[in-house]
């Protein structure tokens, strides 16, 4: 019998390696938040794909090699994310992420930003207990390697913290994001736009935790940062004045908070297109402002949108299209038309509890609603038990003193009075 022999993969030829470089030279190296490097991304991503396609699996012990193909993936994985393509997204980031940890081994700084941008990606697409174990890993990564006041860590503590706040635990995220604004404050000073985005997560974190009044000078001075770093126009901007919009609804001020929807909505849509997810997320919460001023007719056809658009990029049992799905209830409630609002809220409520499990915040949002629609359709029986977990929901996640608490029990008080 003769003896086999294995085939060594061909390596990375010549050709290949000085194309691949010239990308990696050629093509912007921010991706998110960085609109202004998607030009040339949208003219070379075609590129960058059929060169890491074809530099896969010829990379041998080639870590430069390894390298810049990790590099062209992730950031193509960036580029689809942004522009809402999230399987590719995805698809392109796991690729990224396999190639780092088989060169440099699993705790390297490389692949703790290759799985922070994985992350991201899952946090998207509905995931958030998947983005909550790599992040867990990415920052453990980034402290072992950096020590525990490195800007790489504060965005590993942010991340993490924005996962966890959706998974109902705003008590968590908080020390996170404190930890994070003191790490980027001492690093960059206080004016740097990493300053600004952990300002403006732990605003939403104390806006979650029922302090808006603690959430609005934060978000008053992010705004300010970015502006300044960025200009009127950038997608910051608009997450910013987005942000400052629903703190100023919590506080009543619905007729504050328009012009600034308004003009959030109008940067995403110059920025990322009509159909873009984070358009709809602009144009669900104008609605709401809509909806509070009165204007229940002008808010309708905005969620009727949101709604279309979430489902036409996440599909049809992701949190965002229940988030929309809610509002929209809620409109046609106000219009009447208990009817339609109540099938939209049962599927509000099982996509909730699908995603997150039975005790988060967002499923108590939904139960509360569909029990004033079935007490609005006279079926005070069947909507008592569903105010009644909503307000033990509400209580366990937030403790009795929080603002939905008394808005939930106020009313199961006036249900059963």
């Amino acid at each position: 019998m003769s003896d086999s022999r294995s085939r060594t993969p061909p390596s990375i030829s010549g050709p290949h390696r000085v194309a691949t470089r010239l990308l990696r030279v050629d093509l912007p190296g921010e991706v998110r938040g960085a609109p202004a490097g998607w030009a040339r991304w949208a003219v070379l991503f075609a590129h960058a794909e059929a060169a890491a396609r074809c530099g896969e699996g010829r990379i041998g012990d080639d870590v430069d090699a390894a390298s810049e193909l990790s590099w062209l993936l992730n950031g193509a994985g960036g580029y689809e994310q942004v522009h809402a393509r999230l399987g590719s997204a995805k698809a392109l980031l796991v690729r990224a992420l396999g190639i780092a940890e088989a060169v440099y081994g699993p705790e390297h700084p490389a692949v703790a930003i290759r799985l922070n941008n994985l992350a991201t990606v899952l946090h998207n697409l509905g995931d958030a207990a998947g983005a909550r174990s790599l992040l867990v890993r990415a920052l453990g990564i980034a402290e072992a390697v950096y020590g525990p006041e490195h800007p790489e860590v504060a965005t590993g503590l942010s991340n993490l913290a924005m996962v966890l706040n959706d998974l109902g635990d705003a008590a968590g995220a908080r020390p996170l994001l404190e930890r994070a604004l003191r790490i980027d404050a001492a690093v960059y000073g206080p004016e740097h736009p990493a300053v600004a985005t952990d300002l403006s997560n732990l605003a939403l974190v104390l806006k979650d935790l029922g302090d808006a009044v603690g959430a609005r000078p934060l978000l008053v001075r992010a705004l300010r940062i970015d502006a300044a770093v960025y200009g009127p126009e950038h997608p910051a901007v608009a997450t910013g004045l987005n942000n400052l919009a629903l703190v100023l609804k919590d506080l009543r001020d619905a007729a504050g908070a328009r012009p600034l929807l308004e003009r959030a909505v109008g940067i995403t849509e110059a920025v990322y297109g009509p159909e873009h997810p984070t358009v709809a997320n602009r144009l669900s919460n104008l609605a709401l402002v809509l909806r509070d001023l009165g204007d229940v007719a002008g808010a309708r056809p905005l969620l009727v949108r949101a709604v279309g658009i979430a489902e036409a990029v996440y599909g049809p049992e992701h949190p965002t299209v229940g988030r929309d799905l809610n509002n929209l209830a809620l409109v046609l409630q106000d219009l009447g038309d208990m009817a339609r609002a109540r099938p939209l809220l049962v599927r509000a409520v099982g996509i909730a509890e699908a995603v997150y499990g039975p005790e988060h915040p967002a499923v108590a949002t939904a139960l509360s609603n569909l029990a004033l629609v079935l007490q609005d359709l006279g079926d005070a029986a069947g909507a008592r038990p569903l105010l009644v977990r909503a307000v033990g929901i509400a209580e366990a996640v937030y403790g009795p003193g929080h603002p939905t608490v008394a808005t939930l029990r106020n009313n199961l008080t006036q249900l059963v009075g």
